[in-house]
């Protein structure tokens, strides 16, 4: 614990109240806990938001901080300034038990950003500066080890995982999140090959129907698919561009060219067929809160038929 530890907990002000009030009384430092200004209390060294006050206010008061300043004012005895600096101990394995599957399932995802951060070692104790919001730890076994306030808890495990990535210390992800991950990137895959073979089948269904023979109608279902397939990275130059000059030759608006339309069903089709898989960035089918942009119906030549949803996460990707 420090000064620094307690201003970011609590607030600047709050920290020049103790000390005013340190001028004009000291706390009782007993077995039990302390007393100052006839509040009684009990102060957790290791984490200040978990020590208690009879005051009544929420979170730090200045009962506590005053108590913790006047502690840390004290001089130090032979024996502890002997004793060799804390050293910063992560047992990740429990850690992330301890946070359970959902809180690791938002680390997943939170790790596939980039992230602005400044990380600090003083003391034995890791400073995490992220979001506008200060996390610390130097043992770290479970969540609460983790000291910062409630609105920066979302970013508790993120701050250990970035110190870690910043030292090079190896970060395991439990079994059970790499399962999930193959599943969800196989589940992607898969709805990716659906799409491109549906649109490949509507580009020749087109090309044996003839050009002369189409009407507005028959580009809906083409129009239909521009979306779910920019959002799956298939390629889609060709095919826009195909869509636009279809549209104004069914219109009447002007292109009769029957060789641009069939160059550009040609370029459609090539990069359809040149298409590699792209292996999926985790939890872009996943993301904890979304918003619904559209949806579009399909049945398969078998007679299955479904719904595909475009959806968008909280960071815009879709």
């Amino acid at each position: 614990m420090n000064e620094t530890i307690l201003t970011s907990l609590g607030s600047a002000g709050l920290v020049r109240r103790a000390r005013k009030a340190l001028e004009k009384s000291q706390p009782q430092m007993l077995d039990y806990g302390f007393e100052f200004e006839g509040q009684k209390g009990q102060l957790d060294w290791d984490n200040p938001l978990a020590s208690r006050c009879d005051c009544g206010a929420s979170g730090l008061c200045k009962h506590i901080v005053a108590a913790a300043l006047y502690l840390l004012e004290q001089p130090a005895s032979p024996e502890t300034r002997a004793e060799e600096p804390p050293r910063v101990e992560l047992h990740l394995a429990e850690l992330l038990n301890d946070a359970g599957k959902t809180q690791v399932r938002r680390l997943y995802q939170q790790s596939q950003r980039r992230w602005a951060v400044d990380i600090k070692l003083a003391q034995g104790t890791v400073c995490v500066e992220l979001q506008g919001q200060q996390l610390y730890f130097r043992c770290v076994q479970g969540l609460q080890d983790i000291i910062c306030t409630e609105e920066a808890q979302r970013y508790a495990l993120l701050a250990v995982w970035l110190y870690c990535q910043e030292q090079a210390i190896a970060f395991e992800w439990p079994q059970w999140l790499l399962d999930e991950q193959a599943q969800l990137q196989y589940l992607g895959q898969q709805s990716r090959d659906q799409l491109k073979r549906r649109c490949l089948k509507l580009l020749e269904q087109m090309t044996e129907l003839g050009i002369e023979r189409l009407r507005p109608w028959s580009l809906v279902e083409l129009e239909l698919l521009l979306v779910p397939m920019d959002r799956q990275n298939l390629p889609l130059t060709a095919l826009k561009q195909l869509h636009g000059t279809l549209e104004k030759y069914v219109s009447g608006q002007g292109v009769r060219d029957r060789k641009l339309l069939l160059s550009c069903l040609a370029r459609s089709l090539a990069a359809l067929e040149g298409s590699q898989p792209q292996t999926q960035r985790p939890y872009q089918q996943a993301p904890e809160q979304v918003l619904g942009l559209g949806a579009f119906p399909w049945q398969s030549e078998g007679g299955a038929h479904g719904v595909t949803q475009v959806l968008q996460d909280e960071q815009g990707r879709f």
